[in-house]
């Protein structure tokens, strides 16, 4: 099992920091590359190579995952919905899946991020009353 510490960003050495930014300059497209991040960063190549396995932002979004599965009716619109609803509340929506209609209905599964949604429960049952939503339930965590 991998050791993993949790450390105040405020006591780490600096090229910890830079290695987390340049690996969000590279995933967010902002730097093409490795190189060019670390020109933008201000650190060596070969640090970023060093520590870039072995530094992570740490994400606190535990208990904020929450998947909603359930029945639509094979109706156009009603998947397209059911997401616009999670927009509106602020969910981000991480992944979707719905499987072929058969006899009207169609099953889904929608996992999303609540971390900027205050009503969890308001969320839930306004999606329960939406036209076209058969059966819903929801998983927390």
């Amino acid at each position: 099992m991998e050791n993993m510490l949790l450390i105040d960003s405020r006591i780490v050495p600096e090229i910890y920091l830079k290695v987390i930014e340049t690996k969000k300059l590279i995933a967010l497209g902002i730097a093409k590359n490795a190189s060019e991040a670390v020109k933008i960063t201000g650190i060596s190549r070969s640090a970023y190579y060093k520590y870039r396995d072995y530094v992570s932002e740490y994400n606190n979004s535990l208990g904020k995952i929450i998947t909603f599965q359930g029945v639509l009716s094979d109706t156009p619109g009603v998947l397209s919905g059911v997401l616009t609803h999670l927009y509106k509340f602020g969910a981000n929506i991480l992944t979707v899946n719905q499987d072929l209609p058969t006899g009207g209905r169609a099953s889904f599964t929608v996992t999303v991020s609540c971390e900027n949604v205050d009503d969890n429960i308001n969320l839930y049952n306004k999606i329960c009353k939406l036209d076209g939503v058969i059966t819903l339930s929801q998983v927390i965590g």
